[in-house]
């Protein structure tokens, strides 16, 4: 019986009993999953902000894509010679760039969670070994 009459089973700990080591070994895909996801979602949103990756609305010009082959050209006089900017590497490649990130990223995911069931499975080797050599 603990303080005010309610029962605690002699297993059961809490957060400021059990100890930041018993916490760790508990909670280590938590601890190393969720920094991740929101690390990926706030660089999503901010690579969607990005203005460099947007069109402006001076430069869009919707136009059926049939038209384009249809129409007579318009005389000389009307056209005018309109000078590009030239593109950031990002703009142009920004597919590229997404994918890579999107790689990069599983790929990441990846490595750790090898990495915590190898350190999960020597843990529990270790332990197993030890519980052996008690019994002997």
């Amino acid at each position: 019986m603990v303080g005010g009459g309610v029962k605690v089973h002699a297993g059961a700990r809490c957060l400021s009993v059990m100890g930041l080591q018993e916490f760790w070994r508990s909670y280590k895909v938590l601890i190393v999953m969720v920094p991740s996801l929101g690390l990926i979602h706030w660089s999503w949103y901010n690579l969607k902000g990005n203005p460099l990756l947007h069109k402006d609305k001076e430069e869009y010009i919707p136009e059926p894509g049939i038209v384009a082959y249809v129409s007579r050209s318009p005389p000389a006089a009307a056209k005018s010679k309109r000078v590009m900017k030239p593109q950031s590497w990002l703009r142009r490649n920004w597919l590229w760039a997404a994918g890579g990130a999107f790689v990069s990223i599983h790929l990441a995911t990846w490595l750790m969670q090898t990495a915590m069931k190898s350190a999960v499975r020597s843990e529990s080797a270790l332990k197993q070994k030890t519980a052996e050599e008690r019994l002997d």
